[in-house]
């Protein structure tokens, strides 16, 4: 059977009703009942709704999430243990040794360690990684089969691995596939449209011939296309099974008939996808507004207006700010600090002004104004001058006349301290954006960037218009810098972490990715940061990635219960209008 949930219809009642069925009108034995889940918290909640159904009484029924189930067949069968687990440590440690012996000169790195990482991940589960040229990808190839040969001989696995290894067992072991099919009579399946297309090999292994298979999902919410989820699986899954029975759950329960109906008119304009209707149970209209602003600073004043407003009319109700990627939020988040709005957010901030380079670029815009020690001691060397921390001595005085006087009589050196000096001079004087281009360009640290990124320079040219779309519209650098400050301060005094937020957790406002969101609801919803290049995102290029931005725009819009505000920009200095999904929406042409 396979059971369209749309938003807020139901599908964990659905799901513990169907198990509470089995077990107590059709007498199926418990532990032949098998509930795949994709995460812990979705089986902790499903197993806890099942056994409030049953009285409380506990019946033996299997829930695990896909990777649990799959490492536990492995470790039943002898294959593996808990010490054959790579831990995250490790596997930075393996891809570092890889990338050494493959011969990339960033192999030290963390930022390329753990992007490597994410690379091998989508890799194993078939989503190649894109590279902007050839030598690129045929270095990460051999940092990839030297990372595989050493799990190899360590005998290790990471979760991916286990997917492998489970098929590999079940297609080559007939006894043990015929032990498990029997274990396991009855098979339900939770967010159907996330699995990808190694996981539903070991589904229909495990389901055999009888096919007792309940797929509960819906292929509009299917939003993790890169860690390999197809939604047209459930398609598959349609044609492969003839005689399959759909039940198409149309009624929402959570939003407000507006708020649905844009969000049906949104999602109808994707093709690939299985025909259904909604309808909102509630028949109050709802609000959406649609505002376009012409920054990200009138969007901010925007919002934070109407939090007071809500605040003050509407206390008690809960709140989530959504937006497409994390950048997004940061002028925001610094008005909600101005104006003392008490928020959460959901990931940890700053993260970006952490990273090394960033931490290099700032220390130059620091000691062009302040002369700072700390600053001269990280801008030192990069790039490199052949200048000496020796010069300062123990305790001694840090600055550019202390290195003149320890290099007195090197022509060479003292030429690198006056150029350095003048350099500072005249980057003092430049707005936030000439500064950063000036030290990229005029002082060469492009260079020094371009390496750290193994010579990339597609990711280098990201990286830069990353830095400079994080301005937040400040031309004076000491005004910037505060800015940044500000904000790689915020998560120390919020204690900000990357656990997962309560969603609609009375009064609380909440600040989250849309992916964070799935699964979550809020009274009242924003949607920030809507425009062309952030959403939809500037790789969405084919028609299967765009209309994935709009799933995921879709999963935004039905988190709302309430009110729904879209916030969208007019064109910035990039060149990025609010987005075309703007121009989907209902109504959308009797808007201004």
């Amino acid at each position: 059977m396979l059971v369209l949930a749309g938003p807020g219809s139901g599908k964990t009642a659905v799901l513990s009703e169907r198990i509470f069925n089995l077990t107590m009108h059709h007498d199926i034995p418990p532990d032949k009942i098998l509930v795949l889940t994709f995460s812990r918290e979705a089986a902790g909640e499903m197993q806890q709704r099942f056994l409030s159904l049953s009285g409380g009484r506990t019946y033996p029924v299997h829930f695990g999430t896909f990777h649990a189930v799959f490492y536990q067949i492995l470790k039943k069968e002898g294959l593996y243990n808990e010490n054959s687990i790579l831990s995250h440590k490790t596997k930075k440690e393996y891809v570092s040794l890889a990338g050494r012996m493959a011969g990339c000169p960033a192999y030290r790195d963390e930022a390329w360690q753990e992007e490597t990482l994410s690379r091998i991940a989508a890799r194993k589960i078939g989503v190649l990684p894109e590279f902007s040229e050839k030598s690129e990808g045929e270095l990460f190839e051999k940092v990839f089969s030297e990372y595989s040969e050493k799990c190899r001989r360590e005998k290790k696995l990471d979760f991916d691995d286990m997917i492998t290894e489970c098929i590999r067992l079940l297609t080559q072991s007939p006894g043990v596939l015929k032990k498990w099919q029997e274990r396991y009579e009855y098979i339900l399946v939770d967010e159907f449209q996330d699995i990808d297309l190694r996981q539903y090999e070991v589904l229909k292994l495990l389901a055999g011939e009888r096919a007792n298979i309940f797929a509960v999902g819906d292929d509009d919410q299917s939003i993790y296309g890169f860690r390999g989820a197809c939604p047209s699986i459930m398609r598959r899954f349609k044609d492969e099974h003839r005689s399959i029975r759909i039940v198409n759950l149309v009624t929402n329960y959570r939003c407000k008939r507006e708020i649905i109906e844009n969000a049906v008119c949104l999602i109808g304009h994707n093709k690939e996808r299985l025909p259904k209707r909604q309808e909102a149970a509630r028949a109050e209209a709802g609000l959406v507004d649609v505002e376009i602003f012409k920054s990200s600073h009138e969007e901010a004043e925007f919002v934070t207006g109407k939090l007071r407003e809500l605040m003050k009319e509407a206390p008690g109700t809960s709140t989530g700010i959504l937006y497409r990627m994390g950048r997004c939020a940061e002028v925001l988040e610094a008005e909600l600090k101005k104006q003392g709005i008490p928020y959460f957010r959901a990931e940890k901030t700053g993260s970006f002004f952490n990273e090394e380079w960033v931490k290099d670029v700032l220390s130059y815009m620091r000691f062009s104004l302040y002369e700072s020690e700390g600053d001269l001691l990280r801008i030192l060397n990069r790039p490199d001058r052949g200048l000496s921390r020796e010069a300062f001595g123990i305790g001694g005085k840090i600055s550019l006349g202390a290195l003149a006087d320890y290099h007195k009589g090197e022509e060479e050196r003292l030429f690198a301290i006056h150029r350095l000096q003048k350099d500072m001079e005249f980057i003092r004087e430049l707005p936030v954006r000439a500064g950063f281009n000036y030290i990229l360009k005029g002082i060469g640290y492009e260079k020094e960037l371009l390496r750290a990124q193994g010579g990339r320079s597609e990711t280098v040219n990201e990286l830069t218009e990353e830095f400079l779309e994080r301005t937040g519209g400040h031309n004076d650098m000491g005004e910037f810098l505060k800015h940044v400050e500000m904000l790689c301060g915020i998560s120390q005094e919020k204690g900000a972490s990357n656990k997962r937020a309560e969603g609609g957790k009375e009064g609380q406002i909440t600040l989250q990715t849309v992916h964070a969101s799935k699964g979550l609801e809020y009274d009242t919803v924003f949607v920030i940061g809507m425009r062309e290049g952030y959403f939809p995102h500037k790789r969405a290029e084919t028609n299967a990635e765009t209309e994935e931005e709009r799933r995921l725009f879709y999963v935004a819009m039905t988190r709302a219960r309430d009110r729904l505000y879209i916030c969208g920009q007019k064109k910035d200095d990039f060149g990025k209008s609010e987005s075309r999904f703007l121009h989907e929406l209902k109504d959308a042409d009797k808007r201004k």
